[in-house]
């Protein structure tokens, strides 16, 4: 199923003035002649344009509207935390992970926020969601998470409990993926899941070096 939009548009030529007679003008008492393959008698009506529209039978199916969801609220928790594991976390190597989780799921939500709003137009940069548009997709146990995360103090402490959110988010995160898999039923969701499903699987080798590193 192919949910991108299609622009079909067909140009109305519109009839252009009589040609200027270079021989001079008839007596006004004679008619005058009808132009040559032209039927003489009223000029008919021109054909209305048509409209573009997307084709029929577009859409996004219930599995892969499920997905999208699913994974944007399970990556704007992770990003989020992120964005704080970024000022706050001390051990070099969680600071890095946290860059690059950032980095990774700002990509994911502006390609998946295109996928839900087709209309928008194609452009080469990547927009970072805000922190409203983050919160619309996180629940309440989430967002309390985040809380404890930004009353804590930076140290080994806040490392732990970032790598540990994000071990538990990333599991969240890879099951949702193979769920939507089993039964995809999309070609473009499909290929997003399956890249997805390959990151994920390398954060959580990182994120369970980290957490053995740090005890």
């Amino acid at each position: 199923m192919d949910r991108r939009i299609v622009l079909v548009g067909l140009a109305t030529l519109a009839a252009g003035p009589a040609l200027a007679q270079s021989s001079p003008a008839p007596p006004t008492d004679a008619p005058a002649a009808p132009l040559p393959g032209k039927p003489a008698g009223p000029e008919p009506a021109p054909a209305p344009a048509m409209k573009m529209a997307p084709p029929t039978g577009g859409g996004v199916s219930d599995a892969s509207n499920a997905w999208m969801k699913k994974t944007m609220a399970a990556g704007a928790l992770s990003l989020a935390a992120s964005r704080i594991a970024v000022t706050k976390a001390k051990a070099a190597a969680v600071k890095q992970f946290a860059d690059f989780e950032t980095a990774e799921q700002t990509v994911v939500a502006d390609i998946l926020k295109s996928r839900m709003m087709p209309d928008l137009k194609p452009i080469g940069e990547v927009k970072p969601p805000n922190d409203a548009e983050l919160a619309m997709a996180i629940d309440q146990k989430g967002k309390d998470l985040l809380q404890k995360m930004r009353v804590m103090k930076g140290g080994p402490d806040f490392d732990r409990a970032y790598v540990k959110a994000q071990i538990d988010g990333h599991h969240e995160l890879l099951g949702i993926q193979e769920d939507y898999l089993k039964g995809a039923d999309d070609a473009d969701d499909t290929n997003i899941a399956k890249l997805a499903r390959g990151m994920i699987k390398e954060h959580l080798a990182l994120l369970a070096d980290l957490d053995k590193k740090m005890g």
